[in-house]
């Protein structure tokens, strides 16, 4: 055991304490690391405190007040001049809180070189309660949180309950938000991907968005006009919706849970956009058609391709080489198929089968491999010359007394080949 002696002591090799604690006997002493190496900037290698126990946090707030859950407790620990402390505050009531909100209570004076009351390192959570406003407008979504000055990362959890009769239109509903603060000062402010979540899972690590509205059947009259399945992904920039991707085309008291399933991906008009609200994708859940292009909530077809802007191309298929093709398949598989190719900017319908079966080169110069035939009426059945237009050719099968290059006459029961002059159809 070691002996309390009046004088320094000097001893060699490791030191037991068999029984007891070392006690260091003098305010501002303790033990001493200066035998080791050191930076520069070192201005003390004397740990001379240690200190761990427990403080009861609370709310301190700009204007009016705010009461602390009875639950509220916390535990600290001391090593030097670093306190580190934990706590669980929660929200009880408040008498018109408003501005800024800071946690009460702490076990320590924060004081030293760097400014009175700044924190030098850490972060956490902070939980906005419901009813209170602080550092923004709390029923505003598109203002947020003052993070000037705060150097250490901070999340900040808001559950004011934003609802309906809160916010208009598009930005309505929003019962949680969460900011996040993250400090970086280098390359520049914002210039990182720090701020969101990350979810990491051994085996199918996933996000479950989930509509819980238990419909009534169609036909109950519990059925409503508003009646809808939607569940969202929302994007947006400074509070304001730009996209939709998830469930939901329809609302009303006729459809059914599957007709209220289409899959979308859909664009909000924000301020300064040039154009309106349209889907770019909408997949019918009950028949798996597509729709491309701001096309309806309900796809008519397996894959409808609609423009989006007038002007624009509905649809553009490019290759990586001089043969562009789009391969035509019917249920009887690869042998009966057609392809139609931009082959050097000749277009051709190609069939394998057989080969090629028609080409129109870009001069207009048309060949066909085999037969063309022309459509087949009696003379009153052909229609207007005029609107046909010079050159329209087809087969006539009641022609009377048919003299080529005269005027074809029906009545009677020649089959000829007629053409249009721009306004009479003329036999030849």
């Amino acid at each position: 055991m070691l002996k309390t002696v009046g004088f320094p002591s000097t001893r060699t090799g490791d030191q037991t304490i068999v029984d007891g604690n070392l006690v260091i006997g003098t305010a501002g002493k303790g033990i001493d690391f200066s035998s080791d190496p050191n930076a520069p900037g070192m201005t003390s290698e004397l740990l001379d405190d240690y200190e761990e126990g427990t403080w009861t946090p609370g709310w301190g707030v700009a204007a009016g007040s705010i009461t602390a859950n009875a639950n509220s407790s916390g535990r600290y620990r001391k090593v030097g001049d670093t306190v580190t402390v934990w706590g669980y505050v929660s929200y009880e009531s408040n008498a018109g809180a408003a501005g800024s909100i800071w946690v009460t209570g702490l076990p320590f004076t924060s004081g030293d070189g760097f400014g009175q009351g700044t924190a030098q390192s850490g972060g956490g959570v902070v939980y906005v309660p419901d009813g209170i406003d602080w550092g923004y407008v709390g029923r505003d979504i598109t203002t947020y949180p003052n993070f000037s000055g705060v150097v250490n990362d901070v999340t900040v959890k808001d559950c004011s309950n934003v609802g309906d009769a809160d916010l208009a239109g598009n930005k309505a509903g929003a019962q949680e938000r969460i900011f996040f603060h993250t400090a970086q000062t280098s390359p520049a402010p914002g210039i990182h991907d720090g701020n969101g979540h990350h979810l990491h899972a051994d085996w199918h690590p996933y996000y479950f968005v989930n509509s819980t509205v238990n419909l009534a059947p169609v036909g109950n009259p519990a059925r409503t006009a508003s009646d809808n399945r939607r569940a969202s992904l929302f994007f947006g920039n400074d509070g304001e919706t730009t996209w939709r991707w998830g469930q939901g085309t329809l609302a009303g008291a006729s459809y059914t849970n599957e007709e209220l399933s289409n899959f979308v991906l859909e664009h909000y008009q924000a301020t300064g956009d040039t154009k309106a609200n349209y889907a770019p994708l909408v997949i019918e859940r009950k028949t798996g058609n597509w729709s491309f292009g701001g096309g309806s909530n309900v796809p008519e077809s397996n894959y409808v391709f609609t423009p989006v802007s007038p002007g624009y191309y509905t649809m553009q298929i490019e290759s990586l080489s001089a043969t562009v093709t789009v391969v035509f398949r019917n249920s009887n598989g690869s042998g009966e198929d057609v392809l139609v190719r931009n082959v050097a900017g000749v277009f051709d319908v190609f069939i394998p089968a057989v080969g090629t079966a028609m080409s129109l080169d870009r001069d207009r110069n048309m060949v066909v491999a085999g037969y063309v035939k022309n459509g087949v009426s009696t003379v009153a059945g052909a229609g207007s010359a005029a609107t046909a237009g010079v050159g329209a050719r087809r087969f006539v099968t009641d022609a009377l007394g048919p003299t080529w290059g005269n005027v074809v006459v029906g009545g009677g029961s020649a089959v000829v080949p007629i053409y249009s002059d721009g306004t009479n159809w003329v036999v030849g």
